[in-house]
Protein backbone atom coordinates (compact mmCIF):
# COMPACT_ATOMS: atom_id res chain seq x y z
CA UNK A 1 0.00 0.00 0.00
CA UNK A 2 1.11 3.56 -0.63
CA UNK A 3 -0.77 5.20 2.28
CA UNK A 4 -1.97 4.11 5.71
CA UNK A 5 -4.11 5.96 8.25
CA UNK A 6 -5.46 5.19 11.69
CA UNK A 7 -7.86 7.08 13.90
CA UNK A 8 -6.62 8.04 17.33
CA UNK A 9 -9.12 7.76 20.14
CA UNK A 10 -10.67 4.62 18.65
CA UNK A 11 -8.87 1.73 20.34
CA UNK A 12 -9.88 -0.75 17.65
CA UNK A 13 -7.86 1.34 15.19
CA UNK A 14 -5.04 2.89 17.20
CA UNK A 15 -4.11 -0.22 19.19
CA UNK A 16 -0.42 -1.08 19.01
CA UNK A 17 0.45 2.22 17.29
CA UNK A 18 0.23 4.48 20.34
CA UNK A 19 2.88 3.60 22.91
CA UNK A 20 2.98 6.02 25.84
CA UNK A 21 2.06 9.43 27.07
CA UNK A 22 -1.61 9.28 25.99
CA UNK A 23 -4.73 9.54 28.13
CA UNK A 24 -8.05 7.71 27.75
CA UNK A 25 -10.07 8.38 24.59
CA UNK A 26 -12.14 11.56 24.48
CA UNK A 27 -15.29 11.87 22.39
CA UNK A 28 -17.07 15.13 21.60
CA UNK A 29 -19.26 16.01 18.63
CA UNK A 30 -18.42 12.70 16.95
CA UNK A 31 -14.71 13.57 17.10
CA UNK A 32 -12.38 11.15 18.88
CA UNK A 33 -8.96 12.06 20.18
CA UNK A 34 -6.44 11.47 22.94
CA UNK A 35 -4.58 13.99 25.06
CA UNK A 36 -0.82 13.81 24.60
CA UNK A 37 1.32 14.34 27.67
CA UNK A 38 4.47 16.41 27.65
CA UNK A 39 6.43 13.51 26.16
CA UNK A 40 4.67 10.92 24.01
CA UNK A 41 5.62 8.15 21.59
CA UNK A 42 3.78 6.56 18.69
CA UNK A 43 4.55 4.15 15.87
CA UNK A 44 4.04 4.88 12.19
CA UNK A 45 4.54 2.64 9.14
CA UNK A 46 7.20 3.96 6.76
CA UNK A 47 8.54 2.98 3.36
CA UNK A 48 11.66 0.83 3.40
CA UNK A 49 13.22 3.06 0.73
CA UNK A 50 12.66 6.70 -0.06
CA UNK A 51 10.78 9.29 1.92
CA UNK A 52 7.59 8.98 3.97
CA UNK A 53 5.28 11.88 4.75
CA UNK A 54 3.69 11.56 8.17
CA UNK A 55 0.70 13.80 8.84
CA UNK A 56 -0.50 14.34 12.40
CA UNK A 57 -3.93 15.89 12.84
CA UNK A 58 -3.42 17.82 16.06
CA UNK A 59 -4.85 20.56 18.21
CA UNK A 60 -2.50 22.70 20.34
CA UNK A 61 -4.54 24.70 22.85
CA UNK A 62 -1.73 27.01 23.90
CA UNK A 63 0.18 28.99 21.23
CA UNK A 64 3.31 28.96 23.37
CA UNK A 65 3.74 25.19 22.98
CA UNK A 66 6.22 23.76 20.52
CA UNK A 67 6.28 20.02 19.75
CA UNK A 68 9.73 18.72 18.79
CA UNK A 69 9.55 15.34 17.02
CA UNK A 70 12.35 12.75 16.78
CA UNK A 71 12.55 9.38 15.02
CA UNK A 72 14.97 7.45 17.17
CA UNK A 73 17.85 9.85 17.80
CA UNK A 74 17.28 11.90 14.63
CA UNK A 75 15.34 15.17 14.77
CA UNK A 76 12.43 15.17 12.31
CA UNK A 77 10.99 18.62 12.82
CA UNK A 78 9.04 20.94 15.07
CA UNK A 79 5.30 21.55 15.16
CA UNK A 80 4.35 25.18 15.85
CA UNK A 81 0.62 25.82 16.31
CA UNK A 82 -1.23 28.05 13.91
CA UNK A 83 -4.03 28.55 16.44
CA UNK A 84 -5.98 26.45 18.96
CA UNK A 85 -8.01 24.61 16.27
CA UNK A 86 -7.46 21.25 14.56
CA UNK A 87 -4.79 21.31 11.84
CA UNK A 88 -2.78 18.82 9.81
CA UNK A 89 0.95 19.00 10.57
CA UNK A 90 3.24 17.17 8.11
CA UNK A 91 6.70 15.72 8.75
CA UNK A 92 9.02 13.74 6.49
CA UNK A 93 11.07 10.63 7.32
CA UNK A 94 13.76 8.99 5.21
CA UNK A 95 13.89 5.18 4.94
CA UNK A 96 14.17 2.83 7.86
CA UNK A 97 10.88 0.86 7.63
CA UNK A 98 8.74 -0.95 8.16
CA UNK A 99 7.78 0.87 11.39
CA UNK A 100 9.31 3.95 12.96
CA UNK A 101 8.83 5.17 16.53
CA UNK A 102 8.26 8.90 16.76
CA UNK A 103 8.85 10.76 20.01
CA UNK A 104 7.19 14.11 20.56
CA UNK A 105 8.14 16.54 23.29
CA UNK A 106 5.92 19.53 24.03
CA UNK A 107 7.69 22.56 25.55
CA UNK A 108 6.90 26.23 26.00
CA UNK A 109 8.95 29.23 25.17
CA UNK A 110 10.94 29.97 28.34
CA UNK A 111 9.66 33.50 28.95
CA UNK A 112 5.95 32.75 28.82
CA UNK A 113 4.11 32.83 32.16
CA UNK A 114 3.07 29.52 33.76
CA UNK A 115 -0.21 27.88 32.87
CA UNK A 116 -3.13 29.04 35.00
CA UNK A 117 -4.36 26.40 37.43
CA UNK A 118 -7.89 26.93 36.20
CA UNK A 119 -6.98 25.68 32.71
CA UNK A 120 -4.64 22.69 33.08
CA UNK A 121 -5.64 21.27 29.66
CA UNK A 122 -3.50 23.94 28.01
CA UNK A 123 -0.50 21.85 29.04
CA UNK A 124 -1.53 19.07 26.60
CA UNK A 125 -1.83 18.69 22.85
CA UNK A 126 -4.54 16.57 21.25
CA UNK A 127 -4.10 13.97 18.51
CA UNK A 128 -6.93 12.50 16.41
CA UNK A 129 -5.44 10.95 13.26
CA UNK A 130 -2.08 9.74 11.94
CA UNK A 131 -1.45 9.22 8.23
CA UNK A 132 1.66 7.89 6.49
CA UNK A 133 2.26 8.21 2.73
CA UNK A 134 5.14 7.03 0.57
CA UNK A 135 6.39 10.18 -1.19
CA UNK A 136 8.63 8.64 -3.88
CA UNK A 137 6.21 6.05 -5.19
CA UNK A 138 7.36 3.35 -2.75
CA UNK A 139 5.25 1.03 -0.69
CA UNK A 140 4.43 0.92 3.00
CA UNK A 141 4.75 -2.55 4.48
CA UNK A 142 2.58 -2.63 7.60
CA UNK A 143 3.33 -5.73 9.71
CA UNK A 144 0.32 -7.95 10.24
CA UNK A 145 0.70 -7.72 14.01
CA UNK A 146 -0.08 -4.00 13.81
CA UNK A 147 -3.40 -4.40 11.99
CA UNK A 148 -5.16 -7.33 13.67
CA UNK A 149 -6.40 -8.08 17.19
CA UNK A 150 -3.83 -9.90 19.31
CA UNK A 151 -6.06 -12.85 20.18
CA UNK A 152 -4.54 -16.29 20.38
CA UNK A 153 -7.37 -18.54 19.27
CA UNK A 154 -9.71 -18.69 16.28
CA UNK A 155 -13.40 -19.53 16.75
CA UNK A 156 -14.44 -23.17 16.60
CA UNK A 157 -17.80 -24.85 16.10
CA UNK A 158 -18.75 -27.99 17.99
CA UNK A 159 -20.62 -30.32 15.67
CA UNK A 160 -21.79 -33.03 18.08
CA UNK A 161 -22.98 -30.94 21.04
CA UNK A 162 -26.65 -30.01 21.02
CA UNK A 163 -26.85 -26.22 20.97
CA UNK A 164 -30.63 -25.45 21.10
CA UNK A 165 -31.25 -21.78 21.89
CA UNK A 166 -27.73 -20.51 22.47
CA UNK A 167 -26.08 -18.79 19.44
CA UNK A 168 -22.64 -18.82 21.02
CA UNK A 169 -20.35 -18.09 18.06
CA UNK A 170 -20.35 -16.69 14.63
CA UNK A 171 -20.05 -19.46 12.02
CA UNK A 172 -16.60 -21.00 11.80
CA UNK A 173 -14.95 -22.27 8.62
CA UNK A 174 -15.29 -26.03 8.03
CA UNK A 175 -11.62 -26.59 8.93
CA UNK A 176 -12.39 -25.41 12.46
CA UNK A 177 -15.35 -27.72 13.04
CA UNK A 178 -14.52 -29.89 16.05
CA UNK A 179 -16.04 -32.82 17.84
CA UNK A 180 -16.23 -33.38 21.59
CA UNK A 181 -14.32 -36.60 22.30
CA UNK A 182 -14.25 -38.18 25.77
CA UNK A 183 -11.51 -40.36 27.23
CA UNK A 184 -9.21 -41.10 30.16
CA UNK A 185 -5.84 -39.32 30.01
CA UNK A 186 -4.32 -41.06 33.05
CA UNK A 187 -4.37 -44.86 32.88
CA UNK A 188 -1.95 -47.22 34.64
CA UNK A 189 -1.25 -50.80 33.61
CA UNK A 190 0.87 -53.54 35.11
CA UNK A 191 3.99 -51.66 33.99
CA UNK A 192 3.31 -49.51 37.09
CA UNK A 193 4.32 -51.45 40.19
CA UNK A 194 1.76 -49.60 42.33
CA UNK A 195 -1.26 -51.84 41.88
CA UNK A 196 0.62 -54.62 40.09
CA UNK A 197 -0.56 -57.24 39.13
CA UNK A 198 -4.18 -56.05 39.29
CA UNK A 199 -3.86 -53.02 37.02
CA UNK A 200 -4.28 -55.19 33.94
CA UNK A 201 -2.21 -55.38 30.79
CA UNK A 202 -2.00 -52.68 28.13
CA UNK A 203 -4.24 -54.74 25.87
CA UNK A 204 -6.83 -55.28 28.62
CA UNK A 205 -7.02 -51.59 29.48
CA UNK A 206 -7.33 -50.51 25.85
CA UNK A 207 -10.05 -53.10 25.25
CA UNK A 208 -11.89 -51.94 28.38
CA UNK A 209 -11.76 -48.31 27.26
CA UNK A 210 -13.17 -49.28 23.87
CA UNK A 211 -15.88 -51.40 25.48
CA UNK A 212 -16.86 -48.51 27.80
CA UNK A 213 -17.33 -46.16 24.84
CA UNK A 214 -14.24 -44.01 25.27
CA UNK A 215 -13.17 -42.08 22.19
CA UNK A 216 -9.47 -42.31 23.16
CA UNK A 217 -7.18 -43.50 25.95
CA UNK A 218 -3.80 -42.32 27.24
CA UNK A 219 -1.41 -44.79 28.90
CA UNK A 220 0.82 -43.19 31.54
CA UNK A 221 2.77 -45.81 33.45
CA UNK A 222 5.46 -44.81 35.94
CA UNK A 223 8.81 -44.24 34.22
CA UNK A 224 10.78 -44.93 37.39
CA UNK A 225 9.26 -48.43 37.52
CA UNK A 226 10.87 -49.36 34.19
CA UNK A 227 14.37 -50.14 33.04
CA UNK A 228 15.46 -49.64 29.43
CA UNK A 229 14.21 -53.07 28.33
CA UNK A 230 10.81 -52.56 29.96
CA UNK A 231 10.60 -49.07 28.42
CA UNK A 232 11.16 -50.51 24.95
CA UNK A 233 8.58 -53.27 25.47
CA UNK A 234 6.07 -50.75 26.88
CA UNK A 235 6.02 -48.58 23.75
CA UNK A 236 6.11 -51.61 21.45
CA UNK A 237 3.03 -52.99 23.20
CA UNK A 238 1.27 -49.63 22.84
CA UNK A 239 1.86 -49.70 19.08
CA UNK A 240 0.68 -53.31 18.85
CA UNK A 241 -2.49 -52.51 20.82
CA UNK A 242 -3.11 -49.50 18.61
CA UNK A 243 -3.05 -51.76 15.56
CA UNK A 244 -5.46 -54.28 17.13
CA UNK A 245 -8.05 -51.92 18.63
CA UNK A 246 -10.08 -49.23 16.93
CA UNK A 247 -9.29 -46.44 19.39
CA UNK A 248 -6.58 -43.75 19.43
CA UNK A 249 -3.91 -44.37 22.10
CA UNK A 250 -1.96 -41.35 23.33
CA UNK A 251 1.53 -42.43 24.44
CA UNK A 252 2.69 -41.27 27.84
CA UNK A 253 4.56 -41.97 31.04
CA UNK A 254 4.35 -40.59 34.56
CA UNK A 255 7.37 -38.57 35.73
CA UNK A 256 7.43 -38.81 39.53
CA UNK A 257 9.32 -36.51 41.88
CA UNK A 258 8.89 -36.34 45.63
CA UNK A 259 10.46 -32.88 45.52
CA UNK A 260 8.48 -31.20 42.73
CA UNK A 261 5.37 -33.34 42.19
CA UNK A 262 4.01 -35.71 39.58
CA UNK A 263 3.64 -35.07 35.86
CA UNK A 264 2.30 -37.10 32.98
CA UNK A 265 4.47 -36.67 29.90
CA UNK A 266 2.75 -37.23 26.55
CA UNK A 267 4.69 -38.02 23.36
CA UNK A 268 3.64 -37.77 19.75
CA UNK A 269 6.54 -39.99 18.61
CA UNK A 270 5.94 -43.77 18.90
CA UNK A 271 9.33 -44.67 20.45
CA UNK A 272 10.64 -41.79 22.62
CA UNK A 273 13.95 -42.03 24.49
CA UNK A 274 13.94 -42.97 28.16
CA UNK A 275 13.19 -40.16 30.61
CA UNK A 276 12.52 -40.09 34.34
CA UNK A 277 13.17 -37.95 37.41
CA UNK A 278 16.44 -39.69 38.35
CA UNK A 279 18.32 -38.64 35.18
CA UNK A 280 20.43 -35.49 35.52
CA UNK A 281 19.09 -34.17 32.17
CA UNK A 282 15.48 -34.41 33.37
CA UNK A 283 15.52 -34.19 37.17
CA UNK A 284 13.61 -30.91 37.30
CA UNK A 285 10.54 -29.73 35.34
CA UNK A 286 12.54 -26.76 34.05
CA UNK A 287 14.85 -29.18 32.24
CA UNK A 288 12.10 -30.99 30.36
CA UNK A 289 11.80 -28.38 27.61
CA UNK A 290 15.48 -28.64 26.71
CA UNK A 291 15.31 -32.43 26.98
CA UNK A 292 12.46 -32.53 24.44
CA UNK A 293 14.09 -30.00 22.10
CA UNK A 294 17.54 -31.61 22.08
CA UNK A 295 16.03 -34.96 21.12
CA UNK A 296 13.54 -33.61 18.60
CA UNK A 297 10.56 -34.73 20.68
CA UNK A 298 7.03 -33.41 20.25
CA UNK A 299 5.97 -33.67 23.89
CA UNK A 300 4.40 -31.80 26.80
CA UNK A 301 3.78 -32.45 30.50
CA UNK A 302 0.70 -32.25 32.75
CA UNK A 303 1.03 -31.81 36.55
CA UNK A 304 -1.53 -33.61 38.71
CA UNK A 305 -2.85 -34.08 42.29
CA UNK A 306 -0.59 -31.27 43.57
CA UNK A 307 -2.58 -30.50 46.76
CA UNK A 308 -2.79 -34.10 48.01
CA UNK A 309 -0.29 -34.26 50.83
CA UNK A 310 1.06 -37.79 50.29
CA UNK A 311 1.88 -37.03 46.63
CA UNK A 312 1.95 -33.22 46.65
CA UNK A 313 3.63 -30.89 44.17
CA UNK A 314 5.29 -27.51 44.17
CA UNK A 315 3.40 -24.95 42.08
CA UNK A 316 6.54 -22.87 41.69
CA UNK A 317 8.06 -25.71 39.66
CA UNK A 318 5.39 -25.57 36.92
CA UNK A 319 6.97 -24.52 33.61
CA UNK A 320 4.39 -22.98 31.22
CA UNK A 321 6.61 -23.59 28.19
CA UNK A 322 6.08 -27.35 28.44
CA UNK A 323 3.07 -27.62 30.77
CA UNK A 324 -0.07 -26.18 29.11
CA UNK A 325 -2.54 -28.18 31.23
CA UNK A 326 -3.22 -29.27 34.79
CA UNK A 327 -5.30 -32.19 36.03
CA UNK A 328 -8.21 -30.74 38.00
CA UNK A 329 -9.90 -34.04 38.87
CA UNK A 330 -8.83 -37.68 39.22
CA UNK A 331 -9.46 -40.71 41.37
CA UNK A 332 -7.80 -38.76 44.17
CA UNK A 333 -10.60 -36.18 44.05
CA UNK A 334 -10.84 -32.52 43.07
CA UNK A 335 -7.75 -30.31 42.93
CA UNK A 336 -9.73 -27.19 41.97
CA UNK A 337 -9.35 -25.32 45.27
CA UNK A 338 -9.06 -26.03 48.97
CA UNK A 339 -12.44 -27.16 50.29
CA UNK A 340 -13.83 -27.96 46.83
CA UNK A 341 -16.67 -30.37 46.33
CA UNK A 342 -15.55 -33.94 45.60
CA UNK A 343 -12.51 -33.46 47.84
CA UNK A 344 -11.36 -34.93 51.15
CA UNK A 345 -9.86 -31.85 52.80
CA UNK A 346 -8.10 -34.04 55.39
CA UNK A 347 -5.75 -35.12 52.59
CA UNK A 348 -5.26 -31.71 50.98
CA UNK A 349 -2.75 -28.92 51.59
CA UNK A 350 -3.96 -25.32 50.92
CA UNK A 351 -1.93 -23.26 48.47
CA UNK A 352 -1.19 -26.08 46.02
CA UNK A 353 -4.45 -26.19 44.03
CA UNK A 354 -5.34 -25.37 40.46
CA UNK A 355 -6.74 -21.99 41.44
CA UNK A 356 -3.53 -21.22 43.33
CA UNK A 357 -1.61 -21.90 40.11
CA UNK A 358 -3.97 -19.65 38.12
CA UNK A 359 -3.54 -16.91 40.72
CA UNK A 360 0.20 -16.93 39.94
CA UNK A 361 -0.58 -16.07 36.33
CA UNK A 362 -0.06 -19.57 34.91
CA UNK A 363 -2.22 -20.32 31.87
CA UNK A 364 -3.29 -23.91 32.38
CA UNK A 365 -6.15 -25.70 30.67
CA UNK A 366 -8.06 -28.36 32.61
CA UNK A 367 -8.01 -32.13 32.10
CA UNK A 368 -9.37 -35.06 34.09
CA UNK A 369 -7.96 -38.55 34.49
CA UNK A 370 -8.56 -41.72 36.39
CA UNK A 371 -5.09 -42.23 37.90
CA UNK A 372 -6.72 -45.55 38.69
CA UNK A 373 -4.93 -48.52 40.20
CA UNK A 374 -6.86 -51.80 40.23
CA UNK A 375 -9.68 -50.03 38.39
CA UNK A 376 -10.82 -49.54 34.81
CA UNK A 377 -10.28 -46.55 32.49
CA UNK A 378 -12.80 -43.84 33.31
CA UNK A 379 -13.05 -44.73 37.02
CA UNK A 380 -12.20 -41.21 38.11
CA UNK A 381 -11.83 -38.14 35.95
CA UNK A 382 -12.43 -37.88 32.22
CA UNK A 383 -11.14 -35.39 29.65
CA UNK A 384 -13.21 -33.98 26.81
CA UNK A 385 -11.04 -32.93 23.86
CA UNK A 386 -12.27 -30.62 21.09
CA UNK A 387 -10.66 -32.15 18.02
CA UNK A 388 -11.58 -32.16 14.31
CA UNK A 389 -11.11 -35.94 14.11
CA UNK A 390 -10.36 -38.86 16.44
CA UNK A 391 -6.68 -39.30 15.62
CA UNK A 392 -3.68 -39.20 17.94
CA UNK A 393 -2.24 -36.21 16.04
CA UNK A 394 -5.48 -34.19 16.26
CA UNK A 395 -6.01 -35.04 19.94
CA UNK A 396 -2.40 -34.18 20.79
CA UNK A 397 -2.61 -30.81 19.03
CA UNK A 398 -5.91 -29.90 20.70
CA UNK A 399 -4.56 -30.74 24.16
CA UNK A 400 -1.47 -28.61 23.66
CA UNK A 401 -3.74 -25.72 22.59
CA UNK A 402 -5.94 -26.15 25.71
CA UNK A 403 -8.98 -27.04 23.58
CA UNK A 404 -10.30 -29.40 26.23
CA UNK A 405 -12.18 -29.57 29.50
CA UNK A 406 -12.46 -31.93 32.47
CA UNK A 407 -15.27 -33.87 34.10
CA UNK A 408 -15.54 -36.01 37.22
CA UNK A 409 -16.50 -38.93 35.00
CA UNK A 410 -19.91 -37.90 33.62
CA UNK A 411 -20.05 -37.09 29.91
CA UNK A 412 -21.27 -33.54 30.32
CA UNK A 413 -21.31 -31.35 27.24
CA UNK A 414 -19.80 -27.95 27.97
CA UNK A 415 -19.35 -25.11 25.50
CA UNK A 416 -17.95 -21.77 26.73
CA UNK A 417 -16.92 -18.67 24.77
CA UNK A 418 -15.83 -15.13 25.48
CA UNK A 419 -16.43 -12.69 22.62
CA UNK A 420 -16.73 -15.73 20.37
CA UNK A 421 -13.41 -17.32 21.40
CA UNK A 422 -13.42 -20.78 22.99
CA UNK A 423 -12.22 -21.98 26.36
CA UNK A 424 -8.44 -22.15 26.44
CA UNK A 425 -8.03 -18.86 24.56
CA UNK A 426 -5.80 -15.99 25.64
CA UNK A 427 -6.99 -12.51 24.67
CA UNK A 428 -3.86 -10.38 24.99
CA UNK A 429 -4.47 -6.62 25.09
CA UNK A 430 -2.53 -3.51 25.99
CA UNK A 431 -3.67 -0.15 27.28
CA UNK A 432 -4.79 0.89 23.82
CA UNK A 433 -6.47 -2.32 22.61
CA UNK A 434 -8.38 -3.19 25.78
CA UNK A 435 -11.45 -1.11 24.91
CA UNK A 436 -12.19 -3.19 21.85
CA UNK A 437 -13.05 -6.19 24.01
CA UNK A 438 -15.83 -4.54 25.97
CA UNK A 439 -18.53 -5.29 26.72
CA UNK A 440 -17.41 -8.90 27.17
CA UNK A 441 -19.95 -11.40 25.85
CA UNK A 442 -19.57 -14.56 27.91
CA UNK A 443 -21.78 -17.45 26.81
CA UNK A 444 -21.98 -21.01 28.03
CA UNK A 445 -24.03 -24.10 27.36
CA UNK A 446 -24.04 -27.22 29.54
CA UNK A 447 -25.77 -30.46 28.56
CA UNK A 448 -25.75 -33.09 31.31
CA UNK A 449 -26.08 -36.84 31.23
CA UNK A 450 -28.67 -36.40 33.97
CA UNK A 451 -30.49 -33.38 35.39
CA UNK A 452 -28.26 -30.33 35.89
CA UNK A 453 -28.37 -28.45 39.18
CA UNK A 454 -26.45 -25.30 38.20
CA UNK A 455 -23.97 -23.64 35.88
CA UNK A 456 -21.42 -21.31 37.49
CA UNK A 457 -18.83 -18.84 36.22
CA UNK A 458 -15.58 -18.54 38.18
CA UNK A 459 -13.43 -15.43 37.71
CA UNK A 460 -10.10 -14.86 39.43
CA UNK A 461 -10.85 -17.52 42.03
CA UNK A 462 -14.42 -16.62 42.91
CA UNK A 463 -17.86 -17.70 41.70
CA UNK A 464 -19.20 -14.49 40.18
CA UNK A 465 -22.32 -15.78 38.39
CA UNK A 466 -24.54 -18.81 38.92
CA UNK A 467 -27.73 -19.94 37.26
CA UNK A 468 -30.01 -22.92 37.70
CA UNK A 469 -33.39 -24.09 36.47
CA UNK A 470 -36.19 -21.80 37.54
CA UNK A 471 -38.17 -22.94 40.56
CA UNK A 472 -36.01 -26.03 40.81
CA UNK A 473 -37.39 -27.62 37.67
CA UNK A 474 -35.15 -30.47 36.58
CA UNK A 475 -33.58 -30.48 33.15
CA UNK A 476 -30.34 -31.58 31.55
CA UNK A 477 -29.52 -28.33 29.75
CA UNK A 478 -28.64 -24.84 30.98
CA UNK A 479 -27.75 -21.80 28.88
CA UNK A 480 -25.97 -18.75 30.24
CA UNK A 481 -25.32 -15.44 28.48
CA UNK A 482 -23.64 -12.52 30.27
CA UNK A 483 -22.61 -9.04 29.21
CA UNK A 484 -19.71 -7.82 31.33
CA UNK A 485 -19.02 -4.11 31.02
CA UNK A 486 -15.66 -2.44 31.15
CA UNK A 487 -15.75 -1.71 34.87
CA UNK A 488 -18.17 -4.03 36.63
CA UNK A 489 -18.31 -5.84 39.95
CA UNK A 490 -19.66 -9.41 40.17
CA UNK A 491 -23.03 -7.92 41.11
CA UNK A 492 -22.91 -5.94 37.82
CA UNK A 493 -22.41 -2.60 39.50
CA UNK A 494 -20.67 -0.52 36.82
CA UNK A 495 -18.75 2.70 36.40
CA UNK A 496 -20.43 4.48 33.52
CA UNK A 497 -17.89 7.31 33.28
CA UNK A 498 -15.73 5.19 30.97
CA UNK A 499 -12.68 7.24 31.94
CA UNK A 500 -10.59 4.64 33.70
CA UNK A 501 -8.25 2.05 32.31
CA UNK A 502 -9.01 -1.63 32.89
CA UNK A 503 -5.47 -2.47 33.90
CA UNK A 504 -5.79 -5.91 35.47
CA UNK A 505 -5.86 -9.37 33.95
CA UNK A 506 -8.57 -11.89 34.66
CA UNK A 507 -9.72 -15.36 33.74
CA UNK A 508 -13.12 -17.01 33.44
CA UNK A 509 -14.11 -20.66 33.47
CA UNK A 510 -17.44 -22.46 33.75
CA UNK A 511 -18.37 -25.21 36.19
CA UNK A 512 -21.46 -27.33 35.48
CA UNK A 513 -22.85 -29.47 38.32
CA UNK A 514 -25.43 -32.23 37.91
CA UNK A 515 -27.99 -33.00 40.62
CA UNK A 516 -26.16 -36.27 41.26
CA UNK A 517 -22.88 -34.39 41.87
CA UNK A 518 -21.23 -35.03 38.50
CA UNK A 519 -19.18 -31.96 37.58
CA UNK A 520 -17.48 -30.49 34.52
CA UNK A 521 -14.90 -27.68 34.44
CA UNK A 522 -14.14 -25.76 31.24
CA UNK A 523 -10.59 -24.62 30.58
CA UNK A 524 -10.25 -20.92 31.44
CA UNK A 525 -10.35 -18.01 29.02
CA UNK A 526 -7.86 -15.27 29.89
CA UNK A 527 -8.01 -11.52 29.35
CA UNK A 528 -4.29 -10.86 29.62
CA UNK A 529 -3.51 -7.17 30.14
CA UNK A 530 0.04 -6.04 29.43
CA UNK A 531 1.29 -2.48 29.30
CA UNK A 532 2.96 -1.78 25.98
CA UNK A 533 6.01 0.46 26.45
CA UNK A 534 9.28 0.79 24.61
Amino acid sequence: MSAFSYRVGRPAEDAMFLISGFSDPHRTDRECWRNCAKVFRLRVPVAAAGRTRVTLRMRVPDPALRVAVHAGEAAVGEIAPEDAQWHDYALELSGGGPVATLTGRADREPYWPPFPKADPNRAFVDLTRVTAEAVDGGELEVPEAFTRPRIARAPVRLVNLRRSRNPVRRPAPPAEERRVLFGDLHVHTNYSLCGHPDNGTIDENVAAARERGHDFIALTDHAEHMDLDAWKRYFEEIEAASARHDIPIIRGVEWTSRDHGHRNIYFLQPHPPFVDYFMFESNHPSKLGAFFTDRGLDAFAVPHHFPYVFQSGNIESICPDVEPLMEIYSGWGSSECYGARLQDTNRVMPGCTVRDALARGLKLGFVGGGDAHNNLPGDGGVTAILAPEPTVEALFDALRRRLCYATSGARIGLDVTLNGYPAGSVLTVNQYAVDRLFPLALKALAVGETALDRLEIVSNGEVVYSTSHRQGAAGNEINLALEIKKLATPTRRTNELDQQLVNHSRYYYARAVQCDGGTAWSSPIWVDFRFDYD
